[in-house]
């Protein structure tokens, strides 16, 4: 194995260094980077990481602000994977590279996957990999049909002319379509991965080894055990865990609440060790100042961009109308377009853009407009009012909405699905 990276925004650089300094404790001399899919913004001096940063902006991607603005900040962090793979085979000459998000931490020698790229020219991982009657896990099984079969916080690339040409194919959608939207059938890069394996017999390893990307996803078919210099899993050694959605400032639960609700510790005292131990990492690397802003989470002028705003410009890019900046406020910019339109919102987003009371509200209200919909039901018939909900559920999509742009003197056609 040659490098491992990973990538991150400001925020995330505890997580980096905690997932640096455990590939470090098993191979100290393997090449680790920090990708960084954001920018300084003067918050944080790269010069004094432990670990090398590169920062995006300055790998020659020609689409890099287009894609910058139209995606949020997991697509846009996502979608950066294949070009980092690309720029590192090509900077580098490195003949095998690991990915891994950055709150994954490495227990044990990565070999494995070091013998995995050997006879293949990338490795995957599946969210479950047991037959199960009842589904038991943090997610239901039919997620997977949504987000991708395949959990890309970890891939691994060899530098052959069919990992290149994959890399490739797989860059080209991930810079026009690594939108996180069940409704056009997208999951960021990851949905992508599903058809790997269509495109070669052998090439590509699907590795289901119970040591490789144990998560709260798939915990519920994996023992994990304490063993004398580590873990293991299902009597195998434990490679590495991903701490998806894990928040050190909430110890006791294991992620973010999914479709069964928050995932407890409680009588689970191997997985208390483990969780307990990676918080105690993470707090130690909590060195610093703490730097919580995107930088292209706003406008030039420090306006926020909603999600809607970046979805309508999606639906212009598609169209063939981009602007050179899109986070310019100049004049004839996407900015002055809003602007004209009414459409800028200059307070800024809290978390998720809506606060709990907002939701509250249009719950609210929603129960107004049930009664309005039954209504039109009874005065519409059926077979009309089932148009009418179609008609609605297109519109509902913020890049059917370029009809807001009046100024824009051009003729966008509505989509009906």
């Amino acid at each position: 194995m040659d490098a491992v990276f990973t990538i991150i925004t400001k925020n995330y650089l505890p997580q980096a260094r905690t997932l640096g300094d455990s590939i470090k404790n098993f191979h100290p001399n393997l090449d680790f980077f920090m990708v960084l899919a954001d920018e300084t913004e003067g918050q944080i001096d790269l010069k004094k990481e432990k670990y090398p940063v590169i920062e995006t902006k300055d790998m020659g991607i020609a689409s890099y602000r287009d894609m910058a603005f139209k995606y949020d900040l997991v697509e846009f962090c996502t979608s950066m994977k294949p070009f980092i793979f690309e720029y590192f085979f090509n900077k580098y000459g490195y003949e095998k590279i690991i990915y891994f998000d950055p709150d994954i931490y490495i227990y044990s020698e990565l070999n494995i996957i070091d013998s995995l790229l050997d006879d293949h020219f990338v490795i995957l991982t599946p969210h479950l990999t047991q037959l199960e009657g009842a589904e038991n896990g943090t997610k239901p099984a039919d997620d997977y049909l949504r987000c991708g079969v395949f959990n890309l916080g970890f891939i691994a690339f060899k530098n052959s002319p069919k990992g290149r040409a994959l890399l490739t194919w797989w860059r080209t959608k991930t810079q026009n379509k690594g939108y996180a939207d069940f409704a056009d059938g997208l999951y960021v890069d990851q949905k992508w991965a599903d058809c790997f394996p269509c495109f070669d017999e052998d090439g590509i390893g699907i590795a289901r080894h119970p040591g490789l990307n144990v998560a709260h996803w798939n915990m519920h078919e994996r023992v994990i055990t304490r063993a004398k210099d580590g873990y293991l899993v299902n009597n195998q050694d434990l490679v590495f865990f991903h701490f998806s959605g894990f928040d050190p400032s909430n110890p006791d639960v294991v992620t973010r609440p999914h479709g069964k609700g928050p995932v407890g510790l409680q009588g689970r005292p191997e997985y208390q060790e483990l969780f307990g131990g990676y918080r105690k990492k993470l707090l130690e690397n909590q060195n610093g100042p703490s730097a919580n802003s995107y930088a292209y989470s706003r406008f030039d002028n420090g306006v926020w961009i909603y999600g809607f705003q970046r979805r309508l410009y999606r639906s212009l890019a598609d169209n063939g109308l981009t602007y050179d900046n899109p986070f310019s406020t100049a004049p004839h910019t996407y900015y002055d377009l809003l602007r004209a339109n009414k459409m800028l919102i200059l307070t800024p987003a809290a978390k998720g853009e809506f606060r709990k009371s907002d939701i509250a509200e249009a719950e609210r209200k929603l129960k107004t407009l049930t009664k309005a919909m039954l209504l039109m039901k009874r005065i519409m018939g059926i077979r009309y009012y089932h148009l009418l909900i179609r008609a609605l559920n297109t519109l509902s999509r913020p890049e059917e909405q370029t009809f807001l742009l009046k100024t824009l003197n051009t003729n966008i056609p509505i989509q009906f699905r």
